[in-house]
């Protein structure tokens, strides 16, 4: 079990893992359609600007 408030409250609530399953936008692009390639570099790279300060 992942899912934080199915730990806390287990075994009352067993959780959402089981619904918490991405469906695929796009079964057969890459990463299923869910973002590009480069998206991962291009924010990696923005939130470690000078100055900038993330919460």
């Amino acid at each position: 079990m992942q899912d934080p408030l199915g730990i806390a409250a287990y075994p009352v609530m067993k959780g959402r893992d089981g619904s918490r399953t991405p469906i695929p936008w796009q079964a057969e692009a890459h990463q299923a359609g869910f973002t590009t390639p480069g998206f991962l570099t291009t924010i990696v790279q923005r939130l470690i600007q000078p100055g900038l300060t993330v919460q």
